[in-house]
């Protein structure tokens, strides 16, 4: 088989190959070119595991996938793991240059739409997390939001059966998932062993 001589897509440097339709030059430039300009058969994987509703609500990546302690969604993609949201955000808007994150503006870690998120650096990251109070667990940084009384009255609600996540966050204006760590014991703890005590 002849060798053929290319133009890598990623770099824009020759290569020699014996492949007719290579395009890069070695697996760096690969992976540096992004999933977006590769292989569409990960694309429609991906989108599989996504739960899409409305233009305008969280995509959620599907229960009894693969997530993150934080609840960001995992996918495995030319053996390598993604944080699912920055795979979304790379194949419908574009590629995230290496000194920058993908935010969320629903504050919802599963949430895979795209029009969901943007672009940051990472003192943005931490300045979006503690305006959104995930950084710490208690009054002090989510006073103008909640404080244990409600936290309580959210434990409560929630172990009516009747209340769930998205509904209790859109009561005490905070996200779904502030709420599922708050009835999880992830935050909040004190007020949440108080609350199983007095339940139990």
């Amino acid at each position: 088989m002849a060798i053929i001589t290319h133009i890598c897509q990623q770099c824009q440097n020759p290569f020699t190959s014996k492949k007719t339709k290579a395009k890069y030059c070695c697996k760096g430039c690969s992976c540096k070119a992004g999933p977006h300009k590769q292989h569409p058969p990960g694309k429609e994987r991906f989108i599989s595991k996504i739960n899409i509703l409305g233009e305008d609500d969280c995509w959620e990546w599907k229960p009894g996938q693969a997530h993150s302690k934080d609840g960001y969604g995992i996918f495995w993609f030319e053996k390598e793991n993604w944080y699912a949201h920055k795979f979304s955000f790379t194949i419908f808007v574009r590629q995230v240059p290496e000194e920058l994150k993908v935010l969320h503006k629903c504050d919802n870690p599963p949430c895979c739409n795209p029009k969901h998120l943007f672009l940051g650096t990472p003192g943005d990251n931490a300045k979006d997390r503690d305006q959104k109070g995930r950084q710490s667990k208690g009054v002090d940084r989510w006073s103008a939001i909640l404080n244990e009384e409600k936290v309580f009255q959210i434990l409560t609600l929630y172990g009516t059966g009747s209340y769930t996540c998205k509904i209790l966050g859109d009561l005490y204006g905070v996200s779904r998932h502030n709420i599922y760590r708050i009835i999880k014991g992830q935050t909040w703890k004190e007020v949440f062993s108080m609350y199983q005590i007095r339940k139990g």
